[in-house]
């Protein structure tokens, strides 16, 4: 009897170790499936909650909104190497470059920038998207760069606008910045050629192919904006006053489209 009982008691220790196995799994797949529920709840929406947390630094006058949005990308981008993460890590430092610029912290607005711009180039594999928004943060980082080297980073934020267009020939976003750069370029540097183009090209294509929460949408509303500026600066009055109109109805919130109002002659 007693050796049946010796036999039952070791039975039931080993039965307990992948009882243990069986419990550890669950909570690691409880852990891995929380992890993807904070990303997905995160990821959700966040060109929007970038944004705003962009215009709360802007009101407040203090960066914090936007660093603590940045710990949050970092913290479930330390836990899923996910391309989609990494772009809006490199967005956001972006805005937080224009955040620091607007406090009248160069420094740091030099490293947000130059953070943003390594994050998109070290991605393996990268798509139409991130070709745009790496060309777009190549032209705003030209104001920190000798005035030597900024033709170079012309160059090779054309060509990334280049490639984006070859692997998705509808990329508004690179036709926007195309059109940003040149609109931005002086004409003694061979600036004002293709900006009228570039941008009437960007507002003719949608925003996103297919909605989705979790991929970006921006440029539209500023190729508008530049449009405007342009025909405004060229005194075309007509079409200042056009895409004024058509901006302002898809736009109706928009500030900097609504600024322009007094400078469009009737």
């Amino acid at each position: 009897m007693k050796h049946l009982i010796f036999i039952l008691c070791i039975t039931c220790l080993n039965l307990s170790n992948p009882c243990k196995a069986l419990i550890n799994t669950n909570s690691q797949l409880t852990t891995v499936q929380k992890s993807e529920t904070d990303s997905t709840n995160l990821l959700n929406g966040i060109q929007g909650k970038v944004d705003q947390a962009f215009l709360l630094a802007l009101k407040t006058k203090q960066a914090a909104p936007l660093l603590h949005l940045d710990q949050k990308l970092n913290k479930i981008g330390g836990k899923n190497s996910n391309p989609i993460i990494t772009y809006w890590q490199s967005y956001l430092s972006y805005y937080l470059s224009i955040c620091h610029l607007q406090l009248k912290d160069k420094k740091n607005a030099e490293e947000s920038i130059n953070k943003a711009i390594e994050l998109i180039e070290n991605m393996e594999n990268k798509n139409a998207e991130d070709y745009a928004l790496l060309a777009y943060e190549q032209s705003f980082s030209c104001q920190f760069k000798p005035g030597i080297i900024i033709p170079f980073v012309s160059k090779k934020l054309k060509r990334n606008c280049e490639t984006a267009l070859q692997i998705d020939s509808l990329n508004m976003r690179a036709y926007f910045v195309l059109g940003s750069n040149d609109f931005y370029t002086p004409e003694m540097f061979g600036g004002g050629k293709s900006a009228e183009k570039m941008l009437l090209k960007a507002i003719d294509m949608p925003e996103q192919k297919i909605a989705n929460p979790f991929l970006p949408s921006w440029g539209k509303m500023n190729a508008y904006e530049l449009l405007i500026r342009w025909y405004i600066r060229k005194e075309k009055w007509n079409l200042a006053h056009k895409y004024y109109q058509e901006g302002l109805k898809k736009y109706p919130t928009s500030f900097l489209i609504q600024e322009l109002a007094s400078k469009i002659k009737e």
